[in-house]
């Protein structure tokens, strides 16, 4: 048995139905992120000390769709010197991560 040396996470966005479209919303995204097992711990790091800066705890989940609606935690991202701080910040930790992304 070999050890892992790599993590591959799979998600879906968008409308998967193909006799229903939601013509709001006609696109369907299949994606997968691959990544060493090492960098990956890097990144876990960089997001705990990320969360910690911006909402003062480590169980924040990062959603896409509450960050975007400023919901629950994220409504601090009104304020707009806050957005662009936190912007900026979530932006360095994935430009400063090595992995391959993969969408169709």
């Amino acid at each position: 048995m070999t050890d892992c040396t790599h993590y591959v996470f799979i998600d879906e966005s968008g409308d998967h139905s193909l006799q229903n479209v939601n013509q709001d919303f006609p696109y369907f995204l299949l994606c997968a992120v691959v990544i060493s097992v090492k960098e990956y711990s890097l990144f876990q790091s960089k997001v705990q000390i990320f969360k910690k800066k911006f909402f003062d705890t480590k169980k924040v989940i990062l959603h896409s769709r509450d960050i975007r609606k400023h919901n629950g935690h994220f409504a601090k991202l009104f304020d707009p010197v806050i957005k662009k701080d936190f912007y900026e910040s979530w932006n360095k930790i994935v430009n400063e991560t090595d992995f391959t992304l993969i969408a169709n």
